[in-house]
């Protein structure tokens, strides 16, 4: 009990501020009631009951995953398709939003796995995963076996779900998807709701760790004047333009959205477009990063539903490579950043410049190995 009450902590992270929505749904009664709300008010007027119907059938509904043509469909996952998987004994769907709001409402079956419950609280490097062991032990608490079917969502834009989907691929388990617009697209749609806390039977995780999904400091360093590597910064374009890793371009993760309101993917099509426009192509090594490693995974997840067979995520981002003086810098003019000593280092921030200056040579790709994606 003292290892899951550690596990799972509750902390408040910066990241997790939420818009005040109000959860929605329940088909068991009216549109937006809950199930034991929706057994005490069956006894709404017809034309009101008529008109909460329409209203509900006004959400417009977006073909999303497969049905618009991603090269490896399963990683993003449609409100349809997991509406039909709700009960399905095999699917376990994990709610990475902050306890508090997974109490006041979640998808039916949900499980409860805070996003700060794969970060280690006790690293100096903002956002720093688990080690190994420690998420194995995470995603085997959460109900998460070998031939566990996993979907994630979160109540932003799908950036935390698909850094759990990432991580839950680079730990070997590869029957992993992401909710499409998530939590808030669910209750938009006003689709069923449930405050029942699901406590899921410990699971065995077999760990076969994929490491050619990630990307070290060291990796990075070796390749900088790769032109076969391409490394795309995913900040906002002011934090790019203020530092940024040397040959580095910008493609800001929200891009890969449909809308700023609307927080779906664009459709493949628009997506290569974007990509390609870029120089992110199919036959280049790609590397992406962001500040905490909140962003980035959103469009490694991209790429490789669009097919990109060789692609990296930078997992400990700008949190180790900015403060680290022996890791190159420049500005928006290409001039170089210099910064100093920080008092304290994480242990591996502080090697991070050393350990890739001996010379050691470049990894090969572990491609065929059996992943799918």
């Amino acid at each position: 009990m003292g290892l899951r009450k550690k596990i799972f902590p509750e902390r408040r992270a910066e990241h997790f501020a939420r818009d005040g929505e109000e959860p929605v749904g329940g088909v068991s009664g009216p549109p937006g009631l809950l199930p034991k709300e929706a057994s005490m008010k069956r006894l709404y007027v017809p034309g009101l009951v008529a008109m909460l119907t329409f209203l509900a059938l006004a959400v417009p509904e977006r073909a999303t995953g497969a049905e618009e043509g991603f090269v490896n469909p399963d990683l993003i996952m449609s409100t349809q398709r997991l509406q039909k998987l709700l009960h399905d004994p095999s699917v376990r769907i994990l709610d990475v939003r902050r306890p508090v709001e997974y109490r006041k409402a979640h998808i039916p079956n949900a499980v409860s796995l805070p996003y700060d419950a794969v970060q280690d609280p006790e690293s100096r490097i903002q956002g720093k995963r688990l080690d190994d062991q420690r998420l194995a032990i995470t995603l085997a608490d959460a109900g998460i076996g070998k031939n566990t079917h996993v979907v994630v969502y979160d109540d932003k834009a799908g950036n935390l779900a698909a850094r759990i989907a990432w991580i839950l691929l680079y730990m070997g388990h590869q029957n992993v998807s992401v909710l499409d617009g998530g939590f808030p697209r669910w209750q938009a749609e006003r689709r069923r709701v449930d405050r029942v806390v699901i406590e899921p039977k410990r699971e065995t995780f077999p760990v076969d760790l994929k490491s050619h999904y990630e990307a070290t400091a060291a990796f990075i360093l070796e390749r900088l004047g790769d032109p076969n590597t391409i490394i795309v910064d995913v900040r906002p374009p002011a934090a790019y333009a203020k530092a940024h890793i040397p040959k580095a371009i910008n493609l800001d993760w929200r891009r890969n959205l449909a809308s700023a309101t609307e927080r779906v993917w664009k459709r493949p099509a628009e997506l290569r477009a974007m990509f390609e426009a870029a120089g992110v192509t199919k036959d280049k090594t790609i590397i992406v990063h962001c500040d905490i490693a909140d962003m980035n995974h959103h469009t490694f997840l991209t790429l490789k539903a669009l097919g990109y067979p060789h692609v990296r995520s930078y997992d400990r981002s700008w949190s180790e490579w900015g403060p680290d003086p022996n890791l190159p810098k420049v500005d928006a003019e290409g001039k170089p950043v210099l910064v100093s000593t920080p008092e304290h280092e994480d242990d591996h921030a502080a090697d991070a410049g050393k350990e890739a200056s001996k010379g050691k040579p470049p990894a090969k790709h572990q491609e065929g190995d059996g992943d799918k994606h």
